[in-house]
């Protein structure tokens, strides 16, 4: 057979799809030479192809009748086939209107059902992933679309993330379609193909190409998650399941900060996902928040657009406090054994407290949404002009995290004048962890009267 099957398909996005349609003879041209990939295909013509794809189908009810294809119609032995086998239905007024053009919705409503596929649970929350015009989907489709992805028997060209479900389907859209549905997905662009797997999914022989991506939005969101656990991404609206630069420059972050290969225009080190996927968020956090420059340089970009007047978030540094001279002895202070007249109590809150050359209790860094027992005391050496301030430090204690929280009027309703609201504060202990630790964290909130603003311990 001649490799030129058809005379118009040359530079088609298609060719590879139609041509092993042709070849497996499925599908044929006109008289002329040509397919015509971008002209539309009737229900008829689609109702011949299924006869032709599918042959093995069996059939459910009896054929029914229809007032437009009578019995010397061309397609009167196909259109009964599919009645038969209850892949396509007429119209009330009893037509079946066979040059119809077929709507894409229509193609995978029909592919669906004859495969019969199952129809996923929340189908209405994966087609919303998938495509950007899912609202053109009517809500008694989303079941077979969402069940279409998940065969992968979807293939959106030009773009992947848009469905075009009301469009009339062309022939070259359909041949790749059927591709797809028969197994011949190497004669398929797959970057065309939306796909679904999860990150947990991902093993050591896992190929991800990175192009691919925007095609597997489950994937993509599963990323965005994790990226978001490790503050390197935000959530919420954006937790899109769109690969776009904002996801691409997190997971590059993530790799610079695990010292891996970044992702790159070809493929993504299956490690890297693997890695994201298991790390504790808590110690690549600490790990990340190393990096003090990037904090710092992350808290000028929260100022952007601020003044003095609008409580800017960072207005100078610390060379300018007043307080400067006092800043490396802060640590030291935090040391100081409790005096016998001070309160303790409440500060190992399950009971849970550790000696380390002093006595200091410390207890398990609380939930989300529960309050802590703060020491009212502990602050003695902060200057009498700071009317308001919280610390935080924080020390693995037998592989634990521990911590005690210090304040001066801590929960009283005013602006912290130092970082707006709190600061965090950052040393990193060594390992192994010596006798008299630095603290892991610090975070820090102080009001004096004047406007002096960061407070780095």
């Amino acid at each position: 057979m001649s490799d030129r099957l058809f005379s118009d398909i040359d530079a088609h996005w298609a060719n590879a799809s139609i041509q092993r349609l042709a070849e497996e003879d499925l599908i044929i041209g006109y008289p002329n030479g040509q397919f015509r990939p971008d002209a539309p295909m009737t229900r008829a013509e689609f109702a011949s192809l299924l006869y032709w794809v599918f042959p093995q189908t069996l059939p459910n009810r009896d054929a029914q009748s229809f007032l437009d294809v009578p019995s010397d119609h061309w397609a009167t032995k196909v259109v009964g086939w599919v009645s038969e086998r209850g892949l396509f239905a007429g119209f009330p007024d009893g037509r079946f209107q066979p040059d119809r053009p077929l709507t894409r919705l229509q193609v995978f409503l029909v592919l669906t059902k004859g495969l019969q596929h199952p129809i996923p649970s929340q189908p209405d929350a994966l087609v919303k992933l998938y495509f950007d015009d899912a609202a053109e989907v009517p809500g008694y489709a989303r079941g077979a679309i969402a069940s279409a992805v998940l065969h992968r028997l979807v293939v959106n060209h030009p773009d992947v993330r848009r469905l075009h479900p009301n469009q009339p389907a062309t022939r070259s859209q359909i041949a790749a379609i059927l591709c797809q549905a028969l197994g011949f997905s190497d004669a398929v662009p797959q970057p065309y193909v939306p796909w679904s797997s999860r990150l947990r999914q991902v093993d050591a022989t896992t190929q991800i190409f990175q192009p691919a991506l925007r095609a597997n939005a489950t994937l993509v969101k599963d990323v965005q998650t994790r990226l978001h656990a490790f503050k390197l991404y935000p959530g919420g609206a954006a937790l899109n399941g769109r690969y776009d630069s904002a996801t691409a420059a997190a997971l590059a972050e993530f790799a610079t900060v695990m010292q891996a290969p970044p992702p790159t225009t070809g493929t993504i080190d299956p490690t890297l996902l693997q890695q994201l996927q298991n790390l504790d968020e808590v110690c690549f956090i600490l790990e990340h928040a190393g990096d003090r420059a990037r904090i710092y340089q992350e808290f000028l970009r929260q100022e952007q657009g601020f003044d003095s007047a609008r409580l800017a978030f960072l207005d100078r540094g610390i060379e300018a406090s007043p307080y400067a001279a006092e800043v490396d002895y802060y640590p030291d202070y935090l040391r100081e054994k409790p005096k016998p007249h001070q309160p303790t109590a409440g500060l190992a809150l399950t009971g849970i407290a550790q000696t380390i050359d002093q006595t200091l209790a410390f207890a398990p860094f609380p939930q989300r949404g529960e309050m802590p027992t703060i020491e009212t005391t502990g602050l003695h050496f902060l200057h009498s002009d700071i009317r308001q301030a919280c610390v935080c430090e924080g020390r693995f204690i037998n592989g634990e995290l521990r911590t005690r929280w210090l304040g001066r009027e801590p929960l009283r309703n005013v602006e912290l004048w130092s970082a707006t609201k709190f600061v965090p504060v950052l040393a990193i202990a060594p390992a192994p962890i010596p006798a008299f630790p630095k603290p892991i964290w610090i975070i820090f909130g102080a009001s004096p009267p004047e406007r002096q603003r960061l407070q780095i311990l």
